[in-house]
């Protein structure tokens, strides 16, 4: 021992003559081992973090994934719904028959005054616009159409028949009347309800369908482009009488482009070998303007093409069809909603799809699915729904 009481230290055969001191070397070991224990803390609390947030990704991701099942099967639901109605056109014979459906919402009728009318959505259906029309007289609410007048001196006479479908809460009617007839301008009543029925239901909205099927418009028919009259005899070789108009033709072009006219000019029909043939159900005007398409001229716009569109569903010339689809597709002003419509009614091809595929507002695709669904088929929904899906993944 030394003098002060501390032991003194060993020699080392192979090392240095002192031993460290043990004190500082614990004391080393210790605040290493509180540092790895502090950075093993630090990632374990970076481990949890990012586990929390991958947890929070995963959720956000399902909560996500949730919505797009949810609406793929609200939308999936509404198309099973609509399967069970098959569009007019696939149920029946293709005809000539110009037929068209009105749907209207009126909200807060309870609150109408006296004498005040509003006015549902103007509908354009075979060149014209129309538009369902409720209004409170007194102790009534009259329900009417309205064929819109295009101009002070346009005189056109429409006969209709129609029927009217309309739903108050619980309650609806259904009337239907025939061989009406309308002029441009003025409106046709279907019926009325008495107010105080409405007023005790406590009737906030009031829907509305109405069917409608032209049989005749009368007015002059419009010669866009060319004659097809007695000036143009010395270049036809057969008459089309459509209506009282007679449409003087050849008979080989028509031929060449339709075979609806190849088997009547050269299909042993009893009206193949006459100068005069009479085609029944057709508006002259539509055929006119079918005419003028046919021979190349630009007679396809908003206001014809869905006369012509239903004389090719019959005729079936295929320049007609692709002149009418791209007009659809490159030049028409009709809504998306009228567009595919018309694709899905007379079946042209690849033109739902086209229009569909061009929607790339999500406002305007929001405003189709929920405003305008009731006015599509299941196949257009379908189509919609795919839509809807690419929006929602992006």
């Amino acid at each position: 021992m030394s003098e002060e009481g501390v032991p003194t230290k060993r020699k080392r055969e192979d090392g240095p003559d002192e031993q460290p001191d043990l004190r500082k070397l614990i004391e080393t070991n210790i605040s290493a081992t509180q540092e790895i224990k502090t950075i093993v803390n630090n990632q374990e609390k970076n481990s949890k973090a990012m586990v929390n947030n991958q947890n929070k990704i995963l959720e956000k991701f399902e909560k996500l994934e949730k919505q797009g099942e949810n609406y793929s099967k609200t939308m999936l639901e509404k198309i099973e719904k609509l399967e069970s109605r098959t569009e007019e056109h696939n149920n029946s014979e293709k005809s000539l028959d110009k037929t068209f459906v009105l749907k209207e919402t009126f909200l807060d009728v309870q609150k109408m005054n006296d004498g005040e009318e509003r006015h549902g959505t103007e509908y354009e259906h075979f060149g014209r616009k129309w538009n369902a029309v409720i209004k409170r007289s007194k102790e009534y609410i009259y329900i009417s159409l309205v064929l819109k007048k295009e101009t002070i001196e346009e005189k056109i006479s429409v006969q209709t028949s129609h029927e009217v479908s309309i739903k108050l809460r619980e309650r609806s009617w259904v009337k239907r009347a025939t061989e009406n007839r309308l002029w441009s301008g003025n409106v046709l009543l279907f019926l009325f309800l008495f107010w105080e029925d409405m007023d005790q239901r406590n009737a906030r909205i009031l829907s509305l369908e109405v069917r409608v099927k032209l049989h005749k418009i009368e007015s002059p028919i419009r010669m866009k482009f060319y004659h097809f009259d007695v000036s143009n005899e010395k270049f036809s070789n057969v008459i089309l009488n459509v209506d009282g108009h007679r449409f003087n033709v050849l008979k080989e072009l028509l031929s060449m482009h339709s075979p609806y006219f190849e088997k009547l000019f050269t299909g042993g029909f009893q009206e193949s070998g006459k100068p005069e043939v009479t085609l029944k159900e057709v508006d002259p005007q539509d055929f006119q303007n079918f005419l003028e398409a046919l021979h190349g001229y630009p007679a396809v716009d908003d206001s014809t093409v869905e006369g012509i569109l239903l004389l090719n569903d019959v005729y079936d010339a295929k320049v007609i069809g692709h002149r009418c689809k791209e007009f659809l597709i490159d030049s028409s002003k009709l809504t998306v909603s009228r567009k595919l419509q018309l694709a899905a009614r007379y079946q042209i091809e690849g033109l739902m799809d086209t229009i569909i595929s061009n929607i790339k507002d999500a406002g305007e695709y929001r405003k189709l699915v929920t405003e305008e669904k009731n006015n599509f088929g299941p196949e257009t929904l379908k189509a919609l729904l795919d839509k809807g899906l690419t929006f929602h993944s992006s």
